[in-house]
């Protein structure tokens, strides 16, 4: 392709993502995205507390606290500490249910809500909406489906990153420790371990993108916002990574005192607020290569 294309092809898509910015309530919308995954964070911290008071056996409380809490905390508050665990534990069942029951539908709620955003992005002549009953299934469809792929991902990617760990230290045993063998497997893994998650995130997007609407956009162009989006979420990937890992860090500065807690909270509400930007640019890029496509076809002179 010339590139005097590649350059009217940039100025197509940077033009339309700004006019449909402007004309279109997206920023809005993204708010609304960010709330749904804020409060479906809850029940993911109940179902994570239940998860975790199952793996407590009932003798072992008093044996923790004697040997570690009791040295940092009188008697009377290990006992109640000691108490609180046993009663954790044996609720752990009910709080794992209600945990469960509680993402499922705060889970629902959410894909309605990408739905309902999605379907105003992709709002042309040729679109069409979902019945309420399928609009319904459709919802508890796509939240166990991207949710499974996404919890897929973080394994996947946790493997990765496990393999690497384990690859350099067997060569650091077998005495290949800083030679060109380590430095290059070392280079490759990090390179994969950056091209599988932008390459899962951009499935993940694909998945909402292409799903969503009705009519399907062309694979093609579906493709397109779904690379578009994984990109983007990819490059705040690395400076909220930087942050979170870094968060003690910041101790010393004018944002301890909000404490580290309300400023991690503060990047978690921003993180979701760009997580549903990046879904809306994304889906924008989407329609506008749908849209060149049909305008494209609709203008070929047909065949005789």
């Amino acid at each position: 392709m010339p590139l005097g294309n590649y350059a009217s092809t940039l100025k197509y898509y940077a033009s339309g993502i700004y006019r449909e910015l402007h004309n279109k309530d997206v920023f809005l919308w993204a708010q609304a995205i960010a709330f749904k995954i804020l409060v479906t964070f809850i029940p993911l911290v109940v179902v994570g507390t239940g998860l975790i008071a199952q793996t407590i056996q009932p003798e072992r409380p008093s044996a923790l606290i004697d040997l570690i809490i009791k040295t940092f905390l009188p008697d009377y508050q290990s006992g109640e500490l000691v108490e609180f665990l046993q009663q954790l534990q044996q609720a752990s069942g009910t709080i794992t249910l209600i945990g469960v029951i509680s993402l499922t539908v705060t889970a629902k709620t959410l894909f309605a809500t990408l739905r309902a955003v999605l379907a105003n992005i992709f709002r042309e002549e040729w679109h069409v909406h979902r019945s309420p009953i399928r609009a319904y299934i459709f919802d508890f469809r796509m939240a166990f489906q991207v949710g499974a792929f996404f919890v897929l991902s973080i394994v996947i990617t946790l493997f990765v990153q496990g393999l690497n760990t384990s690859a350099i230290e067997m060569l650091s045993e077998l005495g290949y420790e800083d030679t060109w063998f380590s430095d290059g497997l070392h280079g490759a893994f990090r390179w994969f371990a950056w091209l599988l998650p932008l390459l899962l995130s951009a499935v993940m997007f694909f998945q909402l993108i292409y799903f969503t609407p009705i009519p399907k956009p062309p694979t093609r162009s579906a493709w397109t916002g779904a690379i578009v989006a994984a990109c983007l979420w990819e490059i705040a990937k690395v400076p909220f990574t930087m942050y979170v890992t870094r968060l003690a860090s910041f101790q010393d500065t004018w944002m301890a005192a909000f404490g580290s807690t309300f400023v991690l909270i503060l990047a978690l509400v921003l993180w979701a607020y760009y997580s549903g930007l990046v879904l809306n640019v994304g889906s924008i890029a989407t329609l506008l290569h749908e849209r060149k496509h049909r305008y494209d076809t609709e203008s070929a002179p047909a065949l005789e």
